[in-house]
């Protein structure tokens, strides 16, 4: 688990996420959930938590109140909300699949949403990230 974390905050960080950019979490319950909202908070981004049984407009209005600038998703979730998606102006979607199932075909929900949107696949990107802790993060009170 602290390797997954320190590779999720190395990642983002590299990726030009910085200490209170919120990023949304749409993802199903599992080892990983967890894993993103610890990565996260390591180079001080804010995780969204947002309902995977929201559609429509209660899911675009969750998204759009926490003014994210991107989300974490999975495929399968992607496909089901991806014409939803299609009305933000979020340009990239990190999928968090597991490994056996990241070089399956893509359905045709993602495929209509990643011809806007970038979607990259996270476990991928992982395998040239660094595990050890990301560099520590500002602190100071007055901020707070």
């Amino acid at each position: 688990m602290e390797d997954l974390t320190n590779q999720l905050g190395n990642f983002f960080s590299a990726e030009g996420f910085s200490r209170g950019d919120v990023i949304a979490l749409i993802l199903e319950n599992s080892l990983e959930y967890p894993c993103v909202w610890v990565g996260l908070s390591k180079i001080g981004c804010i995780t969204a938590l947002i309902n995977t049984n929201l559609r429509g407009k209660p899911l675009l209005h969750s998204i759009q109140t926490v003014k994210t600038i991107s989300i974490i998703t999975s495929k399968e979730i992607l496909s089901e909300i991806g014409s939803e998606l299609k009305e933000l102006n979020i340009k990239k979607i990190y999928l968090f699949d597991p490994k056996s199932t990241s070089t399956n075909k893509m359905s045709n929900g993602i495929e209509s949403v990643s011809s806007s949107v970038e979607t990259v696949q996270l476990y991928e990107k992982f395998e040239v990230c660094s595990t050890q802790p990301p560099k520590p993060i500002p602190y100071d009170l007055r901020r707070m």
